[in-house]
């Protein structure tokens, strides 16, 4: 079994320090799961018939930072909404080169430059404006109070037929349009014609590719809306153990 997961609000939470911490950003605890959730996932990566790709919005270098996202435990990893394939570590080159082809058909540099000048020009208060491997734009603003006054103007600066827009808390990201975490699973998926393939994530960047899973799952507090999909029965961090739950179940038969 392939199980492709989102990673933040599907099976690791921030805002639960009552509950095990799977990442550090140096000292700063990051992201949880519960007790039972690292016990299931542990028995989960020992088992030969299953492998657990992260698909994530996330750089590597944030990925990585996860405890259990290792070259060993997860060889192969999805960052950068799709763009970027890593297999034990590397970037995958042919995937890569594929991704640049398309990437240059859009004015990235132009876009970056317009939506910092703005920011600038206006004294919006961010904390950060980002780009990830160049492929897409993130604006961290200093809270969610600031990100809802202020993202609808930095977005009427953005080329609305060339990106599309993701508001997720306090970040906002602009990424063009093509990009998508399906292309990369569906790649994925190609070098893996028999296997099974399981599906789980919360958020609108992650709607074509839960739907394309044989199974796929969403968190109780997810709004996305596919039919088929299995939706947990609790909701925060307690959904990411009960996702654990199913994919164990899944495996054993």
């Amino acid at each position: 079994m392939l199980f492709f997961t989102d990673l933040d609000k599907t099976i690791v939470y921030s805002g639960y320090p009552e509950h095990y911490c799977v990442e550090y950003k140096d000292t700063q605890e990051i992201t949880y799961i519960t007790i039972e959730a690292k016990r299931l996932l542990d028995n989960l990566l020992k088992k030969d018939r299953f492998r657990m790709i992260p698909c994530t919005l996330r750089s590597f270098e944030q990925t990585k930072r996860i405890e259990f996202i290792t070259n060993e435990l997860t060889p192969i990893i999805i960052c950068d909404n799709g763009f970027s394939i890593y297999i034990n570590g590397e970037l995958d080159k042919s995937w890569d080169m594929k991704m640049n082809s398309n990437i240059v058909k859009y004015p990235m540099s132009e876009t970056y430059k317009v939506i910092d000048d703005f920011i600038t020009i206006t004294n919006i208060p961010i904390s950060q404006i980002k780009s990830n491997r160049d492929a897409f734009f993130t604006i961290i603003f200093k809270n969610i109070t600031d990100a809802d006054r202020f993202s609808d103007e930095i977005i009427g600066k953005v080329d609305l037929s060339l990106y599309k827009i993701e508001k997720q808390g306090r970040k906002l990201y602009i990424i063009p349009d093509f990009l998508d975490k399906v292309l990369a699973l569906r790649y994925i998926v190609s070098l893996f014609p028999d296997e099974m393939f399981v599906t789980a994530g919360d958020s609108n960047v992650d709607l074509a590719f839960v739907k394309e899973g044989e199974i796929a799952i969403l968190p109780r507090h997810s709004k996305l809306n596919i039919n088929k999909a299995i939706k947990t029965r609790s909701q925060g961090i307690a959904a990411g153990k009960e996702i654990f739950d199913i994919i164990n179940t899944l495996v054993q038969k």
